[in-house]
């Protein structure tokens, strides 16, 4: 009898291991459920030498981006990105310069047409060039076209809050963007661009302007206007462009 109870109890043993084995890896499982990791990795190297000298360097950069997004519910995603940077310089005198940064973190709310992001994240827009900023992003899609606008209480632009509104769209081969920039207290800047493509040619146009909250006569006339005409066969590629300023600058956001 009391084999029996032995052998009854050691079953039960480790079938309630098993058990507890099971539960852990299906909750870490359940865990990384739907978790999106991707990135890059970037090399490069370059030998120098100049001609009748005796000096020499070889620089190494590497350059290394890693995003995670993170499901939260249904709708809401957690993103973040964390990037590194190390650029080596080795010759007379070696010289490293590295750095690691997170330098976007942000929730992304997605409901049928309408995307809201909120935390630090790329500005979007042809002004502010993929710059990072503190804030909030809404963006409704229509279809061909797309709206949205941005408050920003800290950027890579300016001290200053901005807040900008952006469109963007395509009508038949013509691809379409405008951009207005407030930054508080600064100036205020807007930007228009037309692109299209036929065949192996793509051409297109763009003006910007930018206003100073100064006042000063001094202070207008600040724009640019470009064009230009490209063209791809096969591997070779070439690009025509005309770009003009006002006669007090440009306007660019800078």
């Amino acid at each position: 009898q009391m084999k029996k109870i032995a052998k009854l109890s050691l079953v039960a043993a480790v079938a309630v291991a098993g058990l507890s084995t099971t539960s852990s890896a299906a909750s870490l499982e359940e865990a990384i459920k739907g978790v999106d990791i991707s990135g890059k990795v970037r090399y490069r190297m370059e030998d120098k030498k100049v001609v009748n000298d005796t000096d020499a360097s070889e620089d190494q950069d590497v350059n290394i981006d890693i995003k995670v997004k993170v499901p939260v519910t249904d709708t809401v995603t957690f993103v973040a990105n964390a990037n590194y940077d190390d650029d080596t310089q080795e010759g007379a005198g070696t010289a490293s310069d590295s750095s690691g940064t997170l330098d976007q973190y942000y929730f992304q709310y997605s409901n049928g047409a309408v995307t809201t992001l909120l935390g630090t994240q790329t500005i979007p827009g042809r002004l502010t060039d993929a710059e990072q900023g503190s804030g909030i992003v809404g963006l409704y899609n229509a279809g061909a076209f797309t709206v949205g606008a941005a408050a920003m209480y800290n950027s890579d632009v300016a001290s200053e809050a901005i807040y900008s509104v952006i469109g963007m769209g395509n009508v038949g081969p013509v691809s379409l963007l405008g951009q207005y920039v407030d930054v508080a207290d600064t100036m205020k800047v807007y930007n228009v661009k037309a692109d299209a493509s036929l065949g192996m040619v793509k051409t297109g146009v763009e003006y910007s302007e930018k206003e100073l909250d100064t006042g000063a006569a001094t202070d207008d006339d600040r724009s640019t206007f470009k064009a230009y005409v490209s063209g791809k066969a096969g591997i070779v590629s070439a690009t025509l462009a005309y770009a003009k300023t006002g006669d007090n600058g440009s306007g660019s956001l800078d």
